[in-house]
C-alpha cells in the first residue's frame, strides 16, 4: 500500500472550521471561534494585541489607543502605544478572523487596512457598526 492511498481524502477538519466560519460571517452572522485554532507567526507584543483584537465584538470597534490600554491593564503609568499597536495591526496575517478591520482611530476615522479601505468599510457596513450602513 502507498502513502497516498493512506491519506484520508478530503478537507482537513481545521480548513473545514475556518471554512464554516468564513461562510458564517459573509452570510451576516456572527461566527464562533470555538475548535477555531489560529496562531499565526508574531512576535509577543503582536500576539498581545491579536488577542485584544479577537474580543472586540462584532459590530463594534475600538481604537488603537483603547487597544494600548487593554494590553497594558495592569502598567501603571501607562503609556500610548497607539503607534506600536497600530504596527501591530498592519502585520496581522488573518484580517477577518482576528478582527483588524474593527479597529479605527481615536476621532472615528477609517484609517489603514491591509485589505484596502474600501474593504475595511465594506466589513463594518456588513457588520451593521453605526455609521457604516
Amino acid at each position: 500500500m502507498t502513502i497516498l492511498a493512506e491519506i484520508e481524502k478530503g478537507v482537513p477538519d481545521q480548513a473545514q472550521k475556518t471554512i464554516n466560519w468564513l461562510n458564517q460571517y459573509f452570510a451576516g452572522q456572527n461566527p464562533s471561534y470555538d475548535g477555531l485554532h489560529i496562531k499565526p507567526k508574531s512576535t509577543p507584543f503582536q500576539s498581545q494585541v491579536y488577542q485584544a483584537l479577537e474580543k472586540v465584538p462584532y459590530g463594534q470597534t475600538t481604537t488603537y489607543k483603547e487597544l494600548s490600554d487593554i494590553i497594558q491593564h495592569n502598567a501603571e503609568p501607562k503609556k500610548n502605544l497607539s503607534r506600536a499597536v497600530g504596527n501591530a495591526v498592519g502585520h496581522n496575517q488573518i484580517l477577518l478572523i482576528i478582527p483588524c478591520h474593527r479597529v479605527v482611530a481615536s476621532n472615528g476615522a477609517i484609517t489603514g487596512y491591509a485589505g484596502g479601505i474600501e474593504r475595511k468599510r465594506a466589513l463594518l457596513k456588513l457588520e451593521g457598526v453605526a455609521g457604516w450602513n
